[in-house]
């Protein structure tokens, strides 16, 4: 008895990169260079981080919309910190800061709020 084999579904994910990867490498020289890879690779962080503070609250079995919002602000703290000339690392320190307490706020109001209501 032969056993048949399923394809991951995330494969096809990897194949439309794979092939938008190719066009794009044939259409623009540009987009082959080590620097595009660094940039793609660094905005793709961003969005990594945010899955992962996702995927840690869809495992304790909430679903919290606000995360999107949450990186917003501490993103444009962090740029008006910097605009208003403050060193990088003191407004990636408030960005911090700042999404700490606002997760914290978001955090305290889904508990008490699911106690309040189941009780």
């Amino acid at each position: 008895m032969s056993k048949v084999r399923r394809v991951p579904p995330e494969i096809g994910v990897l194949v439309v990169v794979a092939i938008v990867a190719v066009i794009m490498g044939s259409i623009s020289p540009e987009f082959r260079t080590p620097s595009n890879l660094s940039v793609l690779l660094l905005n793709g962080s961003v969005v990594t981080f945010l899955a992962i503070g996702q995927a840690c609250v869809l495992l304790t079995g909430g679903i919290d919309l606000s995360v999107g919002s949450n990186i917003a602000l501490t993103g444009m703290m962090a740029a008006l910190a910097m605009q208003a000339g403050v060193s990088w690392w003191l407004g990636a320190l408030i960005a911090v800061l700042t999404g700490v307490a606002v997760g914290a706020f978001n955090g305290v109001m889904v508990h008490y709020g699911t106690c309040l209501r189941s009780s």
